[in-house]
């Protein structure tokens, strides 16, 4: 019941539900609203109190006790007794008076407790009395509304009814035909449903989940939101509900008519004390808010009608009119969002000119280019001229299609010309019998027709404006349409073979092969069954074909290509060429789309102009993202002009045979640690970048660590080499961003330029781009992924080729990485990059299946060569040079039990006159078990023993790792270490085996495979010291014995690390031995462990238990070798590379993708990131002691925190943590951004966490690092 009303003398009562009077009376233009709200009436109470009176001394009539009532249980709550007591009747009277209340009057009661009751003045009904001309002004509000409601609205049907019954004549008569006409109108009962469902959160403080569809949103969302305020636009009879969204996490304005469903929830809320609608408003033209500073706008109105009508009226209320001389008037206000006013604007046609801002004056120009369109047809252009390519619906800017198209082309025409080597032009331009000239007009043709598929009614009626123009110009819309609208990669992919047949002379099959090249443009490659699904509202009718007919032709007129063409017959030339089509057109779509540059271009002229003007723009694109800079010039400096030293003997036989070998090679170079491997492997890289006119190289490491330590020395080694060049040198992996490494390189903003040393370019910072970079050291993994069916993995290749690749630290390579790792290398070969291969140690097979899938051989038989020795691949064959021996070390080895006591008592004596130790593992677990058990014993000072592994927050762990480098790295030239510590212990994992310049008096190692072994041992005596301990003076090393019988062994937690079968080989074979010579012993170590498995000279007990974990091994090897190859790009030489693409795997770091669908580079099982924080009384820090920002959990981090958070990650893997935690990601406030998307925040007290369901607690320090401690239940 929305209204009670009763008539007393000449005033009107009237009882008003609250979300009913402020929306008619604004409405109606009354900015101030006269109803009263229960919190702040004034009502005449003098009358109560007459009736008070009356009613105690003569206990008068029932109305006015209910009155009484009434007016008591609005002060506070009664029961029944004390209500009877204070009225002087019966309680049973007052129980029936207030069930009456209830029923009758829909007065809403709260029972406080023990029979108490009072009104719920959220949702009682005020009484408001008015006079003859206020009731006049709550008329002309109600007949407003009434006359802006376009639908059946029972609420305000009902309201105008029951105000009509409070007027008098003519008012009552006029109210109640305005409610007939709304009574009339179609009722909506959903409609019905969300306007009480609002009203009802609104007045009783509830949140709302809502159903919304958004103007331009293809489909609606669930949302959940506090309604601040309902306010009705000025301007419409549309109603808008205003609060802040738990989706958007932000304020929102949502239209009340495109709420599908509402919810009234259960939560409560509260607004805000300084929430102020007024405020908020106060530069709104309607309703619409804005988020940043409120724009003026300026408008020039002329003299006559128009300026007049501004001048009577107020518009807005900050508005300044300004009379003009002529007649006319210059009106201004600041406006939050400008194009609420379209509306207003459009209606006063010619007679209002724009002023400012810029952007409303763009957006009428571009409005006024489509009214032509329509209404004017003499010397028009053509119809395809129409075709968008590029709109922004906010501003109303469009870019034709054609336009686009050329962009896109000039821009791969440059591309060619100057970003690209000489080397890939030539390559690609021979696969055409072309020349270089004539390829790069037949290459930028191909591209520019990359979105031929956008002229298509399913792509042209994405934007609400294009549909009635192209209507006008004769292009039909069908209704049949599939669940989906095509991608207009798949239409350019269907309609482009006939095209290409037709005007390029182009046999048809090799047509349908470029088609899905350049279609593929967004990163996967459309598939035959995807034409087959295309409908005729992604293809259109006849004047569709002509468009696309005619589009082709005219970039055919423009780029000039050669015709006839076709593809090589070659099949791996064929996919090369069309590898290197794919990255290149998505390359240059990405530049040519940049609107920075590529600006809104809706003017037409003839198309050679506009190619003329915008190669000006792509010149300066190419140059400002770091495309143009550095080339290779065919020169090289001599070795010692680089490195300021001489080469070594194993470097000189390395330069005199491959430096001149045929392009593209691969080299593998086996060779101790400490050789100078890498030195020679950028020095031949150079050498061969300059011979084949190259345009890079890429140095790919095994882990982020070791990417981060090569990539100083990279650093060095390109400011000595060009140190007159501006060249771009990017650090990639997951974390380069955050690492202190890229300070060595000066980053470049897009536009910003440099005239010489290392730079980095902002535009190559997204991980699809790195590779593009001329010069890049990173993980492996950053390469694999170009072999693996990711989206855009055809552009990281794109990045690859043509460049020098060196692969170090091959041996750490996994069956399942190696598999990656050979397709790699047939697709590197093919798309005319050379290879360098750096290994201490790798095993006679795996070097002969490299070479052998370089060459494209199922197998070859290759001479072994002595170690150390480099393979060189060029050509057709293969060749095995053996290289000068570095001088023999001899290591003394023995065997020590695998128990606490053996090993504090063999490292006290070993130390007892000083020396530095290494205890390395092959676990964090067990690494920290035995850090406790060396922290207990006291052998050291406790800054001098150091756990070092990588579960540890990386601002920790850089900590730590720089200060092992800084202790037991390289010495002064002259073999002195001051900052050597007398006596230390490091307990470490594998992070110190790999690519760290490390050097340690003694070792305790794990037991590892033995070509781990090796590499673990080049950590020991690496260097000359002027100081050694006497008993460490010749380099020793203890190796902790299996627990068990050789027959059998207990590896431990080794074995779920490394397969048992090489753990215990490398026991079979080390067990006798009391010393190892290296580099003479490690060929026949490697070939015991991984050489063919020979258990006939084996014990009985011992031959049956290897054999059964070597087949264990072996079917665990082909069922990694199997997921590799689920995973992979099909190679260089399969028939339907681009016409049957495999379905597009996940990302990697997404947790929500199954395991089986991911693009994995390597299989380690589950892992989930961890951002580790603590809480102090204070708050959440970044560090225990509560240094650094405070962290706002439910709040987005802004981007200056992000690093720190980052740097504050753990990557776990432990089953039972990440099954029990997974399900909480996305972060809420984490979820937009892209670093932490997949982090998950834990905060750690007093350097404790324990899971929600107390199932495991972690703990958190610089010494350990993180554990995992299973609670019992």
């Amino acid at each position: 019941m929305l209204f009670n009303d009763f008539v007393i003398g000449d005033t009107i009562e009237v009882r008003i539900r609250p979300p009913v009077w402020k929306g008619l009376l604004f409405v109606a233009g009354f900015p101030n609203p006269f109803c009263y709200t229960p919190r702040s009436q004034s009502l005449d109470w003098a009358v109560h109190s007459l009736v008070r009176s009356v009613v105690m001394s003569k206990g008068l009539k029932r109305a006015l006790r209910l009155q009484e009532m009434e007016r008591l249980y609005l002060q506070r709550a009664f029961s029944d007794a004390e209500m009877a007591a204070r009225l002087g009747v019966d309680r049973t009277v007052i129980f029936r008076d207030r069930k009456e209340l209830e029923e009758v009057n829909h007065i809403v009661f709260i029972e406080e407790g023990s029979g108490r009751y009072r009104i719920d003045r959220r949702q009682y009904l005020s009484n408001v009395r008015l006079t003859i001309h206020e009731a006049l002004s709550l008329y002309l509000a109600a007949r407003r509304a009434s006359q802006q409601t376009r639908m059946g609205q029972r609420p305000m049907a009902n309201a105008l009814e029951k105000i009509a019954q409070a007027m008098r004549q003519p008012m009552t008569e006029n109210l109640v035909k305005s409610a007939e006409a709304i009574w009339a109108e179609q009722m909506r009962q959903e409609r019905e449903a969300v306007f009480e469902a609002v009203a009802n959160a609104w007045v009783e403080g509830r949140r709302l989940r809502v159903l919304y569809q958004g103007l331009t949103a293809r489909k609606p969302y669930w949302d959940r939101m506090s309604p601040y305020l309902i306010e009705p636009s000025p301007w419409s009879d549309s109603v808008y509900v205003i609060g802040p969204s738990d989706v958007l996490g932000e304020m929102v304005t949502y239209r009340m008519d495109r709420i599908l469903k509402a919810v009234v929830s259960t939560e409560s809320y509260q607004i805000p004390e300084d929430f102020d609608e007024g405020a908020m408003l106060r530069y709104a033209w309607g309703v619409w808010r804005g988020d940043g500073e409120p724009q003026e706008v300026v408008l020039r109105f002329a003299a006559g009608p128009a300026a007049r009508r501004v001048l009577e009226s107020r518009w807005h209320p900050l508005e300044e009119v300004t009379a003009l001389a002529d007649g006319g008037v210059v009106w201004r206000a600041p406006i939050a969002e400008w194009r609420e006013m379209l509306p207003w604007i459009r209606g006063w046609g010619a007679d209002v000119e724009v002023l400012a801002p810029e952007a409303l004056k763009q957006r009428l120009q571009s409005e006024t280019q489509r009214l032509a369109a329509i209404y004017l047809t003499k010397n028009a252009p053509p119809s395809w001229f129409w075709l968008w390519a590029k709109a922004d619906t906010q501003s109303g800017r469009w870019h034709p299609l054609i336009y686009h198209l050329i962009d896109v082309g000039v821009t791969a025409k440059i591309m060619w010309e100057t970003a690209l080597s000489e080397g890939e032009r030539e390559q690609f331009a021979g696969l055409f019998n072309l020349t270089t000239e004539e390829a790069g007009n037949l290459f930028a043709f191909f591209v520019a027709t990359h979105d031929l598929g956008k002229a298509g009614p399913g792509f042209q009626d994405k934007v609400p404006f294009a549909r009635p123009i192209l209507q006008n110009q004769g292009y039909d819309f069908p209704s049949t349409r599939g669940l989906h609208v095509a991608a207009h990669g798949v239409v350019t992919a269907w309609a482009l073979p006939d095209l290409l047949e037709k005007h390029l002379e182009m046999p048809y099959l090799d047509a349908v092969h470029v088609a899905h090249a350049v279609g593929g443009h967004h990163g996967v490659w459309p598939k035959d069954s995807d034409m087959r699904g295309l409908h005729d509202y992604d293809r259109g009718g006849p004047l569709w074909n002509q468009a696309r007919d005619a589009l082709l032709q005219a970039l055919l007129e423009l780029f000039n290509p050669p015709r006839p063409v076709r593809l090589p017959r070659n099949r791996i030339e064929k996919n090369s060429l069309l590898m290197f089509l794919s990255g290149f057109t998505t390359a240059a779509d990405w530049i040519g789309s940049m609107d920075v540059y590529f600006q809104y271009e809706s003017r037409f002229m003839t198309l050679a102009r506009y190619a003329e003007m915008v190669a000006q723009t792509a010149q300066q694109a190419l140059e400002e993202t770091g495309w143009l800079g550095w080339n290779s010039a065919g020169e090289t400096p001599d070795f010692a002009e680089v490195f300021h030293f001489s080469p070594n003997a194993m470097q000189q036989r390395l330069f005199d045979v491959a430096m001149g070998a045929p392009l593209p090679a691969l080299v593998i170079l086996e060779a101790p640690t400490g050789g100078g491997k890498t030195e020679a492997a950028l020095y031949l890289a150079d050498v061969w970048l300059q011979r084949s006119r190259g345009k890079g190289m890429y140095i790919a490491m095994p882990t982020q660590a070791t990417s981060n330590q090569m990539f100083g020395r990279t650093a060095r080694f390109l400011q000595n080499r060009y140190p007159h060049v501006p060249v771009q040198l990017h650090l990639a992996h997951g974390n380069a961003a955050w690492t202190d490494q890229i300070k060595m390189v000066r980053p470049l903003q897009v536009g910003e330029s440099a005239e010489d040393g290392l730079v980095a370019n902002a535009w190559f910072l997204p991980r699809k781009r790195t590779l593009l970079a001329p010069f890049g050291v990173g993980t492996v993994d950053q390469s694999l992924m170009s072999v693996l069916q990711t989206r855009h993995f055809f552009l990281r290749l794109f990045g690859l080729e043509h460049k020098v690749v060196i692969f170090d630290e091959v041996h750490a390579y996994d069956t399942y990485m190696s598999e990656l790792f050979l397709r790699l290398l047939r697709w590197l070969r093919a798309m005319g990059a050379s290879v360098i291969i750096l290994s201490a140690t790798l095993p006679e097979r795996t070097r002969r299946t490299m070479i052998a899938s370089w060459l494209g051989k199922p197998d070859i038989h290759l001479a072994d060569g002595d170690y150390p020795r480099f393979t060189l691949a060029a050509g057709a064959e293969a060749r095995a040079f053996s290289i000068p021996q570095p001088p023999s070390r001899t290591i003394q080895m023995a065997w020590l039990d695998d128990d606490s006591e053996a090993l504090t008592s063999t490292l006290a004596e070993q130390l007892k006159e000083g020396g530095c130790a290494a205890v390395i593992c092959n676990t964090v677990k067990r690494a920290q078990e035995l850090y406790g058990v060396l922290k207990q014993a006291r052998l050291v000072d406790d800054d001098n023993l150091i756990l070092f592994h990588a579960r540890t927050p990386f601002v920790w762990r850089k900590g730590i790792e720089g200060r092992i480098l800084k202790a037991f790295g390289t010495p002064g030239a002259d073999g002195s270490s001051p900052h050597r510590p007398h006596k230390a212990i490091v307990v470490a994992t594998q992070v110190i085996e790999q690519s760290l310049d490390l050097d340690f008096d003694l070792m305790i190692t794990e037991l590892a495979p033995i070509d781990l072994i090796i590499q673990r041992l080049g950590r020991l005596h690496r260097h000359q010291r002027s100081y050694r301990p006497a008993p460490l003076a010749v380099p020793r090393a203890f190796i902790l014995r299996p627990r068990g019988e050789p027959a059998h062994p207990d590896f431990g937690l080794s074995q779920h690390v490394y397969a048992e079968y090489l753990l215990w080989q490398t026991w079979l074979t080390l067990q006798e031995r009391s010393q190892l010579t290296i580099p003479d012993d490690t060929l026949s170590l490697i070939d015991a462990v991984y050489g063919d498995f020979q258990p006939q000279d084996l014990p009985a007990e011992v031959r049956d238990a290897l054999e059964q974990v070597h087949d264990a091994m072996i079917q665990a090897f082909t069922a990694d070798r199997h997921q590799a190859r689920q995973r992979l790009v099909p190679g260089p030489e399969d028939k339907y590379l681009v016409t049957r693409p495999r379905d597009v795997l996940g990302e990697d770091d997404d947790p929500n993708v199954h395991e089986q669908l991911r693009a994995v580079t390597r299989l380690i099982g589950p892992t989930l990131n961890l951002v580790c924080l603590h809480r102090t009384r204070q708050g959440v820090f970044l560090e225990p002691d509560g240094s650094g920002p405070r962290i706002d959990l439910d709040a987005e981090p802004p981007r200056s925190l992000v690093k720190a958070l980052v740097q504050r990650t753990i990557t776990v893997q432990h089953p039972g943590v990440i099954y029990r935690l997974k399900d909480e990601l996305p972060h809420p406030a984490w979820k937009r951004v892209a670093a932490l998307r997949y982090s998950l925040p834990i905060v750690f007290e007093n350097g404790h966490y324990t899971l929600p369901d107390g199932s495991y607690t972690l703990t958190l320090d610089r010494k350990y690092g993180l554990r995992i401690f299973k609670e019992d239940k």
